[in-house]
C-alpha cells in the first residue's frame, strides 16, 4: 500500500504482478483508478477480472478453462465415445469439469457414459465402444487415480486389444511424466493446458542457458517455469505496446510472438471486464512415442 502512494508509480504504463492472490484487489483498484495495465501472472481466481477493464489474467479462472475444454469435446473429440471416470467423487474442480462436459454433450444428444475407478472387465466391456475411439475423462487430477487406472486399463487392453482407448487429463499431469510417461503414450493421452515447456526446443534451451549466465543459477524447475512465464508475458505485452501504442487493446489479437511456454489469446468476458487468456492447448502423447502440441483453430 505504501508503494502505491508514490507519484512515480502512478505514471507507469504497465505493472506485472502481484504474486499473491490477496494482493489483487488492492493493486486492481490502483490500476483502474490510474488507468494502468495490470498483468496478473500467477492466479486466475478473482472477481476483479470481471470488473477492471485494465487487468489481464494470464491464467484464466478454472471455469473459463473448463469452458474451453467443453469446446474441445464438441469439436476435436467429436467422434469419440465419451466416458467420465468417477474416482470416488473426485474433487470439486474435476467434478465441475465432468458436469460441464455432460451438460454440453447431452445438449447435442450425444451419450456420455460414467464408470467407476473400480469397474471390472464386464463393466468395461459394457461401457467402452469396440468400434469407436473411447475418451476417458477422470473427474480428478489426483495421481492416486492414475495409480489405479493404468493397471486397470492395461489388464483390459491385454485381453481386448481391439478397443481404442484415449485419456483426457489435467495440466497437473505434466508433473507425472517421470512416472507415467510410457502409460501416457500407450493410452494415447491428451492433456489440456495453458502452458507447455518443450525441453527439446533450442530456443527454450538458449533462454534457460542465458538465464543461468545472467543470474548464476538455473531457472527453478517448477510447473510452469516462472522464468519462461515472465519472458513470454514481457515479450508479448512490450512488443504489442510498441507496435500499437494506445490502440493495444483494439489489436490484442493481432499481437503475435513465438512463445517459449505460454501462448496468449486474450478476450474480454464482457464490455466492462478485463482481458482473460482463453488459450487452451493439448499435449498429445501419441502411441508412436511422439509428443505433439495441438493448437486449436478458432
Amino acid at each position: 500500500t505504501q508503494l502505491l502512494s508514490t507519484p512515480e508509480l502512478k505514471k507507469v504504463d504497465i505493472i506485472f504482478g502481484p504474486m499473491y492472490a490477496s494482493q489483487i484487489n488492492t493493486l486492481s483498484k490502483f490500476s483502474k483508478k490510474n488507468k494502468i495495465k495490470l498483468v496478473v501472472p500467477f492466479t486466475g481466481q478473482s472477481d476483479e477480472f470481471y470488473h477492471n477493464p485494465y487487468i489481464y489474467a494470464l491464467n484464466a479462472p478454472k471455469n473459463d478453462q473448463y469452458h474451453e475444454v467443453n469446446l474441445l469435446a464438441e469439436s476435436y473429440f467429436v467422434n469419440y465415445n465419451h466416458i467420465i471416470l468417477d474416482a470416488e467423487g473426485g474433487n470439486t474442480e474435476g467434478k465441475n469439469l465432468a458436469d460441464g462436459l455432460k451438460k454440453v454433450l447431452k445438449a447435442q444428444d450425444r451419450e456420455v457414459a460414467t464408470m467407476s475407478l473400480y469397474s471390472d472387465e464386464t463393466t468395461l466391456l459394457q461401457t467402452l465402444n469396440p468400434v469407436r475411439k473411447n475418451l476417458i475423462i477422470p473427474n480428478t487430477s489426483d495421481l492416486k487415480v492414475l495409480n489405479k487406472l493404468f493397471p486397470l486399463l492395461k489388464n483390459f487392453s491385454n485381453k481386448h486389444p481391439e478397443y481404442q482407448i484415449s485419456l483426457l487429463g489435467y495440466p497437473e499431469w505434466q508433473t507425472y511424466t517421470g512416472i507415467y510417461s510410457s502409460y501416457f503414450h500407450i493410452f494415447d493421452t491428451f492433456v489440456f493446458t495453458t502452458f507447455y515447456r518443450n525441453a527439446a526446443n533450442q530456443d527454450v534451451v538458449d533462454i534457460e542457458n542465458k538465464f543461468t549466465q545472467w543470474f548464476k543459477k538455473p531457472m527453478f524447475a517448477s510447473y510452469p517455469r516462472f522464468g519462461l512465464l515472465g519472458f513470454d508475458a514481457g515479450y508479448f505485452f512490450l512488443k504489442g505496446m510498441s507496435q500499437y501504442g494506445k490502440s493495444f487493446n483494439d489489436h490484442i489479437l493481432q499481437v503475435h510472438v513465438k512463445p517459449m511456454q505460454h501462448a496468449f489469446r486474450f478476450q474480454r468476458a464482457s464490455n466492462w471486464s478485463g482481458f482473460i487468456n482463453r488459450e487452451i492447448q493439448l499435449i498429445h502423447y501419441t502411441t508412436d512415442q511422439r509428443i505433439e502440441l495441438i493448437k486449436l483453430k478458432r
